[in-house]
């Protein structure tokens, strides 16, 4: 029953910090749009390194990441500390893109007659700066699924949530940044909304995960690994063991 109350209270909660965060993260690729557009002319190069490095990143902290997840016993606090990771890391991409800025129009007047060399100087400046926080995002939906899917029953479902959440607050981002925040009150401003929003995000997760101390993600018991005669480590032996068994 505590568990059972407990997800009732955290679902809606943590929907809404992924809402936040899905319209964060494309709020900041619209403003790195932007700022390398600056850098390197608003040309199809400069938007498809971007996406490149966006994309990119999110597949690489997805992978990763979502295997991390599965040895951790508070996935809602890490969460939360992905989200604050963001943040941080995405408060320094303008700092960073200017620095790229100054590289490439070092390198410009030696390597102006290859396009090609220009072109790589674009997509690695843009990787060393846009890559951290983009793989920190990739990193928060297998770390929420790990924290809310109790039991394979519930793994489509919630799966399923999370993602059209996310995808709805990316909409949102979207059409915010590129209409109203933009116009209105420029790249820096719209670039710290997003760090903003992670921060929210990330505070709110932290206080949740208070009520989740002790709690872990419980499978049926034809699915835990005992059941179908997996080697376990002393360590992951005693995880299972304290794990609790409410139905």
């Amino acid at each position: 029953m505590p568990n059972q109350r407990h997800a009732r209270f955290t679902l809606p909660a943590v929907l809404i910090c992924f809402f936040l965060s899905g319209a964060a993260g494309l709020i900041y690729q619209v403003a790195w749009g932007k700022a390398l557009g600056l850098i390197f002319g608003h040309t199809a190069y400069a938007a498809a390194a971007v996406l490149a490095v966006f994309m990119g990143g999110l597949a690489a902290g997805s992978a990763w990441l979502g295997r991390w997840s599965e040895r951790r016993m508070r996935p809602i606090a890490w969460y939360g500390w992905l989200e604050l990771g963001t943040a941080a890391t995405a408060a320094a991409s303008l700092a960073g893109l200017g620095a790229v800025r100054e590289a490439y129009w070092a390198a410009y007047p030696y390597a102006s007659g290859h396009a090609s060399v220009l072109l790589a100087v674009r997509l690695i400046g843009a990787a060393l700066v846009l890559f951290l926080p983009t793989f920190l995002m990739g990193g928060t939906l297998p770390m929420l699924v790990r924290g809310l899917a109790r039991d394979s029953a519930e793994l489509g479902r919630r799966l399923a949530r999370l993602y059209w959440v996310n995808t709805a607050g990316a909409c949102f981002g979207t059409v915010a940044a590129g209409f109203f925040f933009l116009p209105t009150i420029g790249l820096r401003r719209t670039l710290e909304s997003a760090v903003a929003l992670n921060l929210f995000a990330g505070v709110f997760a932290l206080c949740l995960s208070r009520r989740e101390e002790g709690f872990a993600p419980v499978l049926r018991p034809e699915l835990r690994p005992e059941r179908q005669g997996s080697r376990l480590t002393r360590r992951e032996s005693r995880s299972w063991r304290m794990r609790p068994a409410h139905r």
